[in-house]
């Protein structure tokens, strides 16, 4: 996902241009400017907003990993021309399952939509300072950006909260597995190994099914919003392309 980080780039060159110039005369008196108090909260915000993203996304996209790998071993094993290629991937398999805390998903996600309100707020007060037609509406396109960015959150919530509801079957459904990759050899035919497997499985596979189409729809739902902060964002950056000409510059 692109992140709204050119929006610190812009309010720090706007403050420049706004300290600078020279005094009047000796006796002038120049205003009081916040601005660089603004621009400095605002690109603390911005910065929290990036960093609750990169921490949010990567934990849930090795969960949904994880799920889906499950699921295909669980396939695997019900399959004689596959049961025993299983033991070449379940390794790998069993080790990202393990490593997924269900419960420890959703507090990124809560924590980023809480920055993109932060932040959104903060720039709300910058247009006071912020009032040509150009840069209203970059800030609108920039608050489009925090916008969708807080929908995204609150859809990736969701996901985060489908994956924790189905977590137990797919507890269980890992448990059998673990005992059964363990115990293949105990089987004289692949036949008899995923027949065997069948009996066992059997009870959950109602419940992996309603689970993997739950998170499906789910995660269809987060991929439009992805979709439409990458839109949101590429706005964005236009109007920053299209600024007028002799407009500050970004700085490095």
């Amino acid at each position: 996902m692109r992140r709204p980080i050119s929006l610190l780039c812009t309010f720090l060159s706007l403050a420049t241009a706004a300290c600078g110039g020279s005094s009047t005369g000796p006796e002038a008196t120049a205003p009081v400017d916040d601005t660089a108090i603004r621009v400095a909260a605002l690109r603390e915000e911005m910065a929290e907003v990036a960093e609750h993203q990169r921490v949010a996304d990567p934990a849930l996209a090795e969960a949904l990993s994880a799920v889906r790998r499950l699921d295909e071993i669980v396939a695997q094993l019900r399959d004689p021309e596959q049961v025993d290629d299983v033991q070449d991937t379940w390794a790998g398999v069993d080790a990202a399952f393990m490593g997924v805390d269900p419960a420890a998903l959703r507090q990124p996600f809560i924590d980023l939509a809480l920055a993109v309100d932060d932040a959104r707020a903060i720039l709300r007060s910058t247009r006071d300072v912020l009032d040509e037609d150009w840069q209203r509406e970059y800030l609108d396109a920039e608050d489009e950006v925090l916008t969708t960015v807080r929908a995204y959150a609150e859809t990736a919530d969701k996901v985060v909260q489908v994956v924790a509801r189905h977590w137990p079957t797919f507890a269980s459904a890992h448990g059998v597995a673990v005992r059964f990759v363990e115990q293949r050899w105990f089987y004289r035919s692949a036949q008899e190994a995923t027949d065997a497997f069948e009996v066992q499985v059997g009870d959950l596979l109602p419940r992996l099914n309603s689970a993997r189409q739950e998170i499906a729809d789910f995660v269809a739902q987060r991929q439009e919003a992805a979709a439409a902060v990458n839109e949101a964002s590429q706005t964005a950056s236009r109007h920053w392309r299209e600024r007028p000409t002799g407009s500050p510059t970004p700085t490095p």
